[in-house]
């Protein structure tokens, strides 16, 4: 959903604003489940996502969502 794996770590630790074009995200679920009978799209690094981004996920029937935890 876009060009970068997740958020980008700034020199300060900061995440840095990203553009998630979710729009995209859709289209390629709808092509793996139409064209290929995938379930969807899959969003990597999504640990470093603003919690604000992560409502748009299931309108763009994104299948999985990777998470960096401390469960292994």
């Amino acid at each position: 959903s876009g060009t970068t794996h997740g958020g980008v770590v700034l020199a300060d630790g900061s995440i840095a604003d990203v553009k998630i074009d979710f729009d995209t995200l859709a289209r390629l679920s709808k092509v793996a489940r139409e064209k290929y009978g995938l379930a969807g799209a899959v969003q990597h690094g999504a640990s470093t996502l603003p919690d604000s981004a992560f409502h748009n996920f299931p309108r763009t029937e994104t299948c999985e969502i990777h998470l960096a935890t401390n469960f292994q």
